[in-house]
This record gives structure tokens, C-alpha cells and sequence, in this order.
């Protein structure tokens, strides 16, 4: 089992109803939403589902594989694309949401908002979550035919996960990094580039949910 199936089956148990329920009122139905960073699509499938005109890019071409999957077996449609988003996006939007945990994958996110923003049309959106502290804290669980263990530990602003998984007779270890900063971090930086913050609650009390308007 590769990190991507684990990451897939794991984010299954994610509650996207409570998730997405706070955000919805800022998301419009006759305009196209980019789910930047969209992993293995369990977010653009949900919108899609709603009838929300969705597109999802990530760099990771096996995530983008297990979201056109899931798209598949629902009838929907959504155009998924392989882009890093160091880079500019190649077309403008009005909404750009960038959800469970996009910004921590990042080192420095100075050129991540430069990108976001200059790809959003005038007054367009971007919405995205961030955790409020550093982050530490384990968890274990067991499926049918998967358990795992996952520690989360931060340390001079590095969030690392290791992660061991038993599935049947295998053993599968896992390590990710992250990156964390304080919130007012990423705030001065969205506003000095030009965008209008609010933040929003959410269902997760770990987290900070905002609002950036172009």
C-alpha cells in the first residue's frame, strides 16, 4: 500500500458535511471553484456532488488518479490537472479554496499566496484552513482490514508525521513533513499582497477557517 491509498482511505472518515456546511454560504454555484491542492478528491467529488462547476489540481498524479475515480463512480464531472502550485496558475478564477492542511505543505508560502491571488479574478475568493498551534498529538485506529498508528509532532516549525500501517500481512511505514507558523503569519502576508481577511468558524477547533477576498 502506497502513502496515497493509505492518505485516500484515511481521509474517507473525514465528516465533510460538518467540513464544508460553515463554507458553503461562500461558495457560488454559477462560478467555477479551483480545489487547489485537491489530493485524492474527496472535496471536488462532495461540491461536484452539490452541483458546484468544479476543477481540482495537484502535483501528485497518483492522488489525481484515485479523485478521477471517485468522480467516476458518482457520474460527475470535474477537470483535474498535474500543477505544482510554486508556479502561476494558467487561467483566473473566482473561487479557489485550498482545504485540509494545503498551506502546511509548504515551507515558505510567500510565492503559494503571490500565485493564489494573482490567479483569482477582482474580487474572487480564496478560502483556505490553518491549524491555530503547533501540533502534537497521536492516534490509533483499526478498519476491516487496516489498523495504523500516527504520531504528530512539532518541532522548530517542522510538523512531522510518522505513520505505521498493518494491512493484512504488511507493514507500511510513512513520513511526512509540514511546516507550521503562527496565523498572523500567514495574515500579514495574505493582506500584504492585497487581500481583505475574515475568518469563519469551522468544525474543527484545532484550526483557523478564512475567508481572502481579492
Amino acid at each position: 500500500m502506497n502513502f496515497e491509498s493509505f492518505y485516500d482511505y484515511f481521509q474517507m472518515d473525514v465528516d465533510y458535511d460538518s467540513l464544508l456546511k460553515p463554507l458553503l454560504p461562500y461558495l457560488k454555484k454559477d462560478q467555477v471553484i479551483l480545489d487547489a491542492g485537491c489530493g485524492s478528491g474527496y472535496i471536488t467529488t462532495y461540491l461536484a456532488k452539490n452541483g458546484y462547476q468544479m476543477i481540482g489540481i495537484d502535483k501528485n498524479q497518483e492522488m489525481l488518479v484515485l479523485a478521477k475515480e471517485k468522480l467516476s463512480d458518482e457520474n460527475l464531472q470535474a477537470d483535474l490537472f498535474v500543477h505544482d502550485l510554486n508556479y502561476s496558475l494558467k487561467q483566473k478564477f473566482d473561487q479557489i479554496i485550498c482545504l485540509l492542511d494545503v498551506f502546511h505543505y509548504f515551507k515558505g508560502v510567500k510565492r503559494l499566496i503571490k500565485n493564489l491571488y494573482n490567479g483569482l479574478n477582482d474580487d474572487g475568493r480564496l478560502i483556505l484552513d490553518l491549524y491555530k498551534g503547533p501540533v502534537n498529538e497521536q492516534e490509533s485506529d483499526t478498519f476491516t482490514d487496516l489498523s495504523y498508528d500516527w504520531k504528530v509532532s512539532t518541532k522548530n516549525e517542522v510538523i512531522t508525521h510518522e505513520v505505521i500501517v498493518h494491512y493484512y500481512d504488511e507493514i507500511h511505514k510513512y513520513k511526512v513533513k509540514q511546516y507550521y507558523h503562527p496565523v498572523s503569519y500567514y495574515t500579514n502576508l495574505l493582506t500584504d499582497v492585497g487581500f481583505k481577511v475574515d475568518f469563519v468558524d469551522g468544525f474543527d477547533d484545532r484550526k483557523a477557517y478564512l475567508v481572502c477576498t481579492k
